[in-house]
């Protein structure tokens, strides 16, 4: 019976463990004020994304085109690759994922568009060489695209609970643990339990935000998932430091196990 209980207690507090770790993860990468804005230099490197531009602005220019197919998709690519190589530009695009960012963290509502002074100037004189008409318009009126991939969920109210809910999801987790260890026969199990816990966490969490987005994401065809990746890869440095930090918790913790097992 109190095997049972004590086992049942610690799998309750090893479901609030996961959950606090997961927490801790989306915070590292999706809440993190700016992580989007850190992407961008990864964004504009990639096809995907900047397919996904070309269309938008081929959506864009068809208006002022008379609702005429002029310039390619080939030549769109073309545009907005030259577009955003010009460092004004890029600093508007960063700007716009900022405002992404903000629509991720419940911060604003606003469009999520790439359409400053730079972009418009930029395209204005590389549609000049197919119509200098709709070129002069872009010039004098602005043109603005919205940014594929970026119309993302509002998580402002699970952002601001995150702080609570890792916090009020560790201290029940370590409560379940000491009741646990006092509850189950064996407190040597009960530790080596968590300590491979700990490990295997370690490793679901790596292939979650690592693993997943250095190499399946960046095989999607679709702007949202280079987004993805590319939020999640910047999260690198400070999530592997957890991912080992984990792991060399769950290392020390089944050592001790076994070694409270051998004096139980």
């Amino acid at each position: 019976m109190r095997k049972t209980l004590g086992s049942l207690i610690l799998t309750i507090g090893l479901l609030f463990g996961w959950g606090a770790t997961f927490i801790h993860l989306t915070q590292l990468s999706f809440l993190q004020p700016g992580r989007l804005g850190q992407a961008t230099s990864q964004l504009v490197q990639n096809s995907a994304v900047r397919s996904a531009m070309a269309g938008a602005l081929g959506t864009a220019l068809l208006p002022l085109f008379g609702g005429n197919t002029v310039i390619s998709q080939a030549q769109l690519d073309q545009i907005i690759t030259k577009a955003l190589a010009n460092p004004q530009v890029d600093a508007e695009f960063q700007s716009a994922m900022n405002t992404a960012q903000g629509h991720l963290i419940g911060v604003n509502t606003g469009p999520i568009t790439l359409g400053g002074a730079a972009f418009s100037q930029e395209i204005a004189a590389q549609v000049a060489p197919y119509s200098p008409q709709v070129a002069q318009t872009i010039a004098q009126q602005g043109l603005a695209i919205n940014i594929p991939g970026s119309a993302l969920p509002n998580l402002g109210g699970y952002a601001k609970a995150a702080g609570k809910l890792e916090r009020l999801f560790i201290a029940l987790a370590a409560l379940m643990l000491i009741l646990s260890l006092i509850i189950h026969p064996s407190p040597g199990a009960v530790l080596r339990k968590v300590g491979m816990w700990l490990i295997g966490t370690s490793a679901i969490d790596a292939i979650v935000f690592w693993f997943v987005p250095s190499y399946i994401l960046p095989q999607v065809a679709f702007s949202w998932a280079q987004i993805t990746s590319a939020v999640l890869r910047t999260a690198g440095g400070p999530a592997t430091t957890f991912y080992v930090a984990l792991f060399a918790a769950g290392a020390i913790v089944l050592v001790l196990g076994e070694g409270v097992k051998k004096l139980s």
